[in-house]
């Protein structure tokens, strides 16, 4: 995600959410789940799939939205 490079935090949760839903829900429409990340890296997708995260901070460290 675009957020974590500029910013050099971690997306806020609301937009974090809304955008894994967004990806979650192309991927199915589009038969992808199956795939392993890498097979995708090399494909034209709407998104980066480089940038959704795989690890993610403490609860504690985490905001929910953006002030």
């Amino acid at each position: 995600m675009a957020w974590m490079h500029c910013k050099n935090t971690f997306p806020p949760l609301m937009i974090l959410r809304r955008y894994l839903k967004l990806v979650i829900i192309y991927c199915i429409e589009n038969n992808l789940m199956e795939y392993p990340v890498e097979d995708l890296k090399n494909q034209k997708l709407p998104f980066d799939i480089e940038h959704v995260p795989v690890s993610y901070p403490k609860p504690c460290e985490l905001i929910l939205i953006v002030e």
